[in-house]
């Protein structure tokens, strides 16, 4: 089994499924979507491929080489591509990208089960514009992994990924037709003391306060309406404000210092010592994001947040088969386990 040439044939696979899904957004929206998700797909699945080739399996224990060659085995579903890519490679995949790939994924999913008659030929410039929105948030983290946090593995197709990332810039004219309608509307609201930050989504400083809860801070864009939620803290040198994601990272906009979850729990996590008498730990492990490094759900005002997804919960329970601290509801937790255990099920044969 050639590994680099299953590779190489992979990506341009999945490059090839993001060129047609844009040349189809107007004329053809249903299969533009599709094509698009199946691009999204391979190019995660040909990261996994990299790291080893039975990771793209559903089942690695199962994997059988000549099969894979055939092609006649069941693929790592969606969900699981994301984890192994956290877990195995140790790529930060975001929570807002997974959030906007599980997005398009949904749409792809209702439109190849059930039929959805505003993807039609005749689709309203209204629902292409949607299109165009989630193509081009999804683009932007795929762009940020191939050509970033990835780009010595795929330095060979540098050629082709500029040129479709070119294709999707054009693309991003709608979005900027968009803008350019709402910006005096922006422009005023901030004469008059409102703050307008830039969307990490689509990019455009656009994105409008909807809710605030302490140091997490709502914003919801006016160009592609995406909702998120993101964390300010100081800069540790220049007390710069830096806003935090997911993730747990930041980097300061005028000195460039970057911090990391470790800092974030420094600032927002309890401090005290296992060493102490009558200690009990503070910190749980969040449901959500599925953190297993450490547990990064600390309490805050009334409530508790994830310094890693921001989500915020009402109470943290004990998981009644481990014993670990766990963020929400527990109540199921001894059949069904937490993040950090599978429960009494995992036992039975």
């Amino acid at each position: 089994m050639d590994r680099e040439i299953l590779f190489e044939s992979l990506v341009k696979n999945g490059i090839d499924f993001f060129d047609q899904a844009i040349g189809e957004i107007e004329k053809n929206p249903k299969y533009s979507v599709i094509h698009y998700f199946a691009g999204l797909e391979i190019l995660l699945k040909s990261r996994l491929l990299l790291e080893h080739w039975t990771l793209v399996y559903d089942e690695p224990q199962h994997a059988n080489p000549d099969k894979f060659i055939k092609g006649d085995f069941r693929s790592v579903t969606f969900d699981e591509s994301i984890r192994r890519l956290r877990t195995i490679t140790k790529t930060p995949i975001s929570m807002d990208a997974e959030r906007i790939f599980c997005r398009l994924r949904d749409h792809r999913n209702k439109l190849v089960h059930f039929f959805h008659p505003e993807y039609g030929p005749k689709a309203s410039q209204e629902v292409v514009g949607a299109i165009v929105a989630d193509a081009c948030r999804v683009w932007l983290h795929m762009y940020r992994l191939l050509m970033g946090t990835w780009q010595d593995l795929y330095v060979k197709f540098d050629d082709q990924l500029t040129t479709l990332n070119t294709k999707m810039l054009r693309l991003r004219a709608f979005l900027q037709v968009k803008y350019d309608a709402v910006k005096p509307d922006l422009e005023i609201g901030i004469k008059r003391g409102a703050t307008i930050l830039e969307c990490p989504s689509c990019g455009f400083v656009a994105a409008t306060f909807v809710n605030n809860f302490g140091a997490i801070t709502e914003t919801k864009c006016v160009v592609c309406d995406d909702v998120a939620s993101q964390l300010a803290i100081p800069c540790p040198k220049c007390s710069t404000g830096i806003a935090v994601y997911d993730l747990g990272q930041g980097t300061c906009a005028k000195c460039h210092t970057s911090i990391d979850i470790d800092d974030l729990i420094n600032v927002f996590g309890v401090k005290q010592s296992p060493k102490e008498e009558m200690y009990e730990p503070a910190h749980a492990y969040c449901p959500n994001c599925e953190w297993v490094e450490q547990p990064t759900v600390v309490p805050y005002q009334d409530k508790f947040f994830c310094l890693i997804c921001l989500t915020v919960y009402d109470y943290i329970d004990n998981c009644m088969w481990c014993g670990e601290l766990n963020a929400g509801d527990m109540s199921n937790s001894f059949l069904d386990g937490c993040v950090m255990c599978e429960g009494r099920y995992s036992k039975e044969d």
